[in-house]
């Protein structure tokens, strides 16, 4: 005998199936706008449509940020995301080639936007390659 209980939590199941779909599709949205042409992935679009126009400027490349994203797009089968940053990264991230570490943040074509070395930032970008390499 099925119970009103077994009844609600089939329908919640079903709805928070529905919701997560709903956010993934909506994430996956949001990690194709950040993508740019020369393969950075911007923290921000603000030149995108869906962006908030009250909200902070944030076009920059940060390679730890966009090293959680090119995770969450391999998660997300969208593998593309990551081999572009990491070309990116090889080509056009300035400082990269002379010290092996990474600049705070970078504007879209890889001219530095900021002067601070972050070694977490090298961290972030090799822990993203691990997983993307690994996670065929």
């Amino acid at each position: 005998m099925i119970t009103g209980l077994q009844i609600s939590l089939a329908v919640s199941s079903d709805r928070l199936e529905a919701d997560v779909a709903a956010l993934v599709e909506k994430s996956r949205e949001v990690i194709k706008s950040c993508c740019l042409p020369g393969g950075g992935i911007a923290a921000a679009s603000s030149i995108s449509a869906s962006y908030s126009h009250g909200a902070k400027n944030y076009f920059y490349v940060w390679p730890r940020d966009a090293s959680y994203v090119c995770v969450a797009a391999d998660i997300a089968g969208m593998r593309n995301v990551a081999d572009g940053f990491f070309k990116w990264c090889t080509q056009y991230a300035g400082a990269f080639e002379e010290t092996g570490l990474f600049w705070e943040r970078y504007y879209a074509n890889g001219l530095r936007a900021a002067y601070r070395l972050q070694p977490d930032q090298t961290g972030s970008v090799l822990w993203a390659a691990h997983h993307h390499i690994t996670d065929r």
